[in-house]
Formats: C-alpha cells, sequence, structure tokens
C-alpha cells in the first residue's frame, strides 16, 4: 500500500513560504511605525521643552538674534513632526496594505490545507473500504472452502 501523497504539496510550498514572507514584511513595517512614533514623541518633547525655555527667556527679556533663533528652530521642530505625521499615516495605511495582503495568504494557504486534509482523509477511507473489501473476500473464500460441495 503505498503512501499518501498531496499533489500540490509545492503549491502548499510555496503559499507556506509566501505567507512568512508577508509576516516578515508586516513586522517591518510595524517596526517602522514603531520607530516613526518614537520620533515624533521625541520631536515633541523636543519642541516642548524649546517652548518652555523661550517663555522663560522671554519673561526675563530676550535679544532679537535669540527671538531668530528660537523661532527657527520651532518652526523646524514644527516642519519635523508636521513630516514625521505625515509619514506615520503613509506607513499606517501601508500596514493596513501588508496586513490585508497576509490575510490573502492565509487564506490561500488554509484554503490548501483544507484540500489536503480532505483529500487524505478520502484516500485513507477509499483504503479502509479496500482493506474491508479484502477482508470480506477473504472470508468469503474460507467459507466456500469450508463448504462441503453437496451443500
Amino acid at each position: 500500500m503505498k503512501r499518501f501523497a498531496f499533489r500540490l504539496q509545492p503549491v502548499l510550498n510555496l503559499k507556506n513560504h509566501q505567507e512568512n514572507m508577508a509576516k516578515m514584511e508586516v513586522a517591518r513595517v510595524m517596526q517602522a511605525l514603531f520607530e516613526c512614533e518614537k520620533k515624533i514623541e521625541v520631536l515633541k518633547k523636543d519642541l516642548n521643552s524649546a517652548l518652555r525655555d523661550f517663555d522663560a527667556r522671554t519673561q526675563i527679556g530676550i535679544r532679537a538674534e535669540e527671538l531668530t533663533f528660537f523661532t527657527n528652530y520651532l518652526t523646524r521642530i514644527d516642519r519635523l513632526v508636521a513630516h514625521e505625521e505625515n509619514r506615520e499615516r503613509l506607513i499606517r495605511k501601508q500596514l493596513e496594505e501588508k496586513q490585508r495582503l497576509l490575510k490573502e495568504k492565509i487564506i490561500e494557504k488554509k484554503t490548501l490545507e483544507t484540500l489536503k486534509e480532505k483529500k487524505k482523509e478520502a484516500y485513507y477511507q477509499e483504503v479502509e473500504k479496500m482493506i474491508q473489501k479484502e477482508s470480506d473476500d477473504m472470508t468469503a473464500i474460507r467459507r466456500k472452502e469450508e463448504l462441503p460441495d453437496g451443500d
């Protein structure tokens, strides 16, 4: 009796590989999102710190050069925050797309695995039927040999 062999096993292996690659892509994008969020958090802390420092200096008096420096610095940090927030939105869209692709890959793989299980079950049921038939045939042959010819 030969063992069960799934003819689409190479395709299933490919789907497993594609799913793993999609998982790695999702993880890579999630890492980029995490780093972007951290960068935004650091920039906002810098902005708040600079604003507090600016307020403190304006209360005691500030020179025109320092005022220009602070306004340029605050504007630059504000632009960086806006840039990183835009980048974060793009990364989130990319993450959604990668997660959608991953879901598709998982569904494709699960479909093939389900097909494999059904084929395997059908194969073993067929083998069992064949074994049962052989057993019944052997029993019938023995009974025929045990019966006298006159009956």
